[in-house]
C-alpha cells in the first residue's frame, strides 16, 4: 500500500540576517525588481528599439503590446538586466487618449545604469572598428594639403612657416594629426620574423589594427613604383598580428601621378586577410 497521507509543508527558512551574512560572508541578495503597480507613476512599455507601446502598463493592460506595429520588435516593460520596471505616465483613471502624455525614453537604467535595448547599438558604434577608423583617416587624408599649405606660409615678423619638402616631413605632418584623434599610435613597430628578417611598420593604431603608410611622390616614385612599395609593404604589415586593415596615404603635391583614382582602385585589393586601402591626395 502506498501512503497517502498528505505531510504539511514546511515553511521556507528565513533568509540570514546581516551579521550572519557578515560572519558567514554571504554575498548580498540581488535586489527585488522595482513595481511601479502601486504609486504616483505607472510603467512605460517600448520595443526593443526604442518606439513607446503604452504609457500606461498597469492601468490600462489593454494598451499593452507584445510587439510593435512600427519595427515588429518584441515589448519590454522593464530592465533586462535588473527587472526594475521604466518609469511612465503618472497614474490615472481616465482612459489615457493617444499621444496625451509622452514619457521620456530612458537611455539607461536608473538603478542598474545598464543600457537598455535601444541604446546598446549607439553605444557600440563608439567603439573603434575598422570601419569608423578608415572614415576618419579618409578625413584627415583630405585635409592633409590644406594643412600643408597653410604651415608653409611665413608667420609674422619674417618666421618661416613648416615646408613639407620630402616623405619625412610628410609623415611627421602626418602621424601629428593621427596622434590627435587616436591614443595608441605606435611608430615603428617591429613584426614578427618574416623571409628571415625583421622589419617594421611605419605607424600601427593598435586598439582599431590598422596600419599607416604614408608615401610622397618625387622622381622615380610614380605610378608604377608606388604599386611596386606596396606589394612589400603589404607583405611586412600582413606579417603583424595586430594589423587587419593597411591604409596607405600618397602625398602627390606635385601631380606626378596621372590617374590616381584608377590607381587606388587597382591598388585597394585585399593581401591575404588583410584588407588594403589606398588614397591619394594633391
Amino acid at each position: 500500500m502506498t501512503d497517502d497521507i498528505k505531510r504539511p509543508k514546511l515553511p521556507a527558512p528565513p533568509p540570514p540576517s546581516p551579521m550572519v551574512r557578515a560572519l558567514l560572508r554571504l554575498p548580498e541578495p540581488p535586489p527585488p525588481p522595482r513595481s511601479l503597480a502601486s504609486g504616483l507613476w505607472d510603467a512605460q512599455q517600448l520595443c526593443r528599439n526604442g518606439h513607446l507601446l503604452t504609457a500606461h502598463f498597469h492601468d490600462w493592460p489593454p494598451t499593452r503590446r507584445t510587439f510593435c506595429a512600427k519595427c515588429g520588435a518584441a515589448g519590454i516593460h522593464a530592465c533586462e538586466e535588473c527587472r526594475w520596471e521604466i518609469v511612465g505616465a503618472p497614474r490615472t483613471s481616465v482612459p489615457p487618449r493617444a499621444g496625451h502624455v509622452i514619457p521620456v525614453r530612458p537611455a539607461y537604467c536608473d538603478h542598474c545604469s545598464h543600457p537598455f535595448p535601444w541604446t546598446k547599438p549607439a553605444v557600440e558604434s563608439e567603439t573603434p572598428t575598422p570601419r569608423n577608423t578608415l572614415t576618419i583617416l579618409r578625413e584627415l587624408a583630405a585635409q592633409l594639403p590644406t594643412i600643408a599649405r597653410e604651415l608653409a606660409r611665413p608667420y609674422r615678423g619674417g618666421s618661416q612657416g613648416f615646408v613639407v619638402k620630402n616623405e619625412y616631413d610628410a609623415q611627421h605632418l602626418c602621424w601629428a594629426l593621427i596622434r590627435a584623434r587616436f591614443d595608441d599610435v605606435r611608430l615603428e613597430e617591429p613584426t614578427p620574423s618574416h623571409a628571415g628578417g625583421y622589419g617594421k611598420v611605419d605607424c600601427l593604431l593598435s586598439d582599431e589594427e590598422v596600419g599607416v603608410e604614408l608615401k610622397h611622390t618625387r622622381d622615380g616614385l610614380a605610378d608604377k613604383e608606388i604599386g611596386d612599395e606596396l606589394i612589400e609593404d603589404s607583405v611586412r604589415y600582413a606579417a603583424h598580428p595586430k594589423c587587419r586593415t593597411l591604409f596607405c596615404l600618397v602625398y602627390d603635391p606635385e601631380h606626378r601621378i596621372r590617374n590616381p583614382r584608377g590607381l587606388e582602385k587597382d591598388l585597394s585589393v585585399k593581401h591575404g586577410s588583410m584588407d588594403v586601402v589606398v588614397v591619394i591626395v594633391s
